[in-house]
C-alpha cells in the first residue's frame, strides 16, 4: 500500500476566506475535543498566550500566519483533517466579535458543527444562532453587584442562564472547552471589542491568517491521520475505526 497525496496549490486565506468560500466548516468523527479550552495551569497560560498574540495582532492590524490547514471538501463543506483547534479558536473570536458589533452591512452565514457528539453539534449552532443576545455590550459590561462590588459577567455565566441549555452538556469536553476559551476572549478583546471587530471585519482584511490547503485523493488514509495528530495524542485503532466507519463519505480511500 502506498501513500501519495495529492494537493492544489496552497493559499493565504484568512478564516472570513474560508467561510465565505466553502460556507461549512465540519468538524469531523475522526477529530478529538476541542483542547485549547481545557482546564490546568500549563494549558491556561498557553491558551492565553495564544489569545494575546491574537489579539496583538488584530489591534495592530499586523500580519500573524497559523501555518498550514489542511483538508477535504464535501459538497460547499470544509472537513479539516488538521488546522481543528485553530479553527475552533478563531471561529469563537469572529462569533463573539461579530456578536458584540450586532447587525453589520454583511450578515455572515456562520456555519460551523463539531460531529465528535451531538451535544457539541447543537450547541455550536446555539451559539451562532443567538449571539447577538449573547455576546452584546450591555451584557458583557462590568454590572455592581449586591454587595456594591463591581463584577464582570462571563461569556460562560451568559450562556449558562440561557433556556436552552441542558445540563448535561457540563460533561462534554469540547462544550467545555468553548466556554473556557469564549471567557478567554472576553478577558483580553472586550475592552477594545469595537476596534477589534472594525479591524477584523473590515473589507480585505488580511490580519490572521492560514496556509490553506485542500487536499484531493489520497491513500493509506490510518497513516495520514496518525501523522496529522503527531503533535497531540496518537489515535487509537478505535479512533481510526470509528471514523472511516461512521463517515465513509467524507474520505475517498483507494488501494494499489
Amino acid at each position: 500500500m502506498a501513500s501519495n497525496i495529492k494537493q492544489t496549490n496552497s493559499e493565504e486565506l484568512s478564516y472570513l476566506d474560508i467561510v465565505r468560500r466553502q460556507g461549512d466548516i465540519k468538524i469531523p468523527l475522526i477529530q478529538r475535543d476541542y483542547a485549547q479550552g481545557r482546564p490546568g495551569n500549563k494549558v491556561k497560560d498557553i491558551r492565553e498566550k495564544f489569545i494575546k498574540d491574537l489579539y496583538d495582532s488584530v489591534i495592530a492590524n499586523r500580519r500573524l500566519n497559523l501555518d498550514f490547514v489542511y483538508g477535504t471538501t464535501d459538497n460547499k463543506r470544509f472537513i479539516p483533517l488538521d488546522g481543528q483547534q485553530r479553527l475552533t479558536t478563531l471561529f469563537l473570536i469572529h462569533i463573539y466579535l461579530d456578536g458584540l458589533r450586532g447587525r453589520e452591512e454583511e450578515e455572515l452565514n456562520f456555519r460551523f458543527s463539531y460531529e465528535t457528539r451531538d451535544s457539541s453539534r447543537i450547541f455550536c449552532e446555539k451559539i451562532i444562532a443567538n449571539r447577538f443576545s449573547l455576546f452584546n455590550a450591555s451584557a458583557l459590561k462590568v454590572k455592581t453587584g449586591e454587595n456594591g462590588k463591581d463584577v464582570k459577567p462571563k461569556p460562560s455565566d451568559i450562556i449558562h442562564d440561557q433556556s436552552w441549555w441542558i445540563k448535561k452538556w457540563d460533561s462534554d469536553p469540547t462544550i467545555d472547552g468553548i466556554l473556557r476559551m469564549l471567557d478567554t476572549i472576553d478577558s483580553f478583546f472586550f475592552d477594545k471589542w469595537k476596534e477589534a471587530a472594525d479591524n477584523l471585519f473590515s473589507e480585505g482584511n488580511k490580519t490572521i491568517l492560514f496556509q490553506f490547503l485542500k487536499l484531493k485523493d489520497f491513500y493509506d488514509p490510518d497513516d495520514l491521520f496518525i501523522k496529522m495528530n503527531a503533535r497531540g495524542l496518537p489515535l487509537t485503532d478505535f479512533e481510526i475505526f470509528k471514523g472511516k466507519w461512521l463517515s465513509t463519505n467524507y474520505i475517498k480511500i483507494q488501494i494499489k
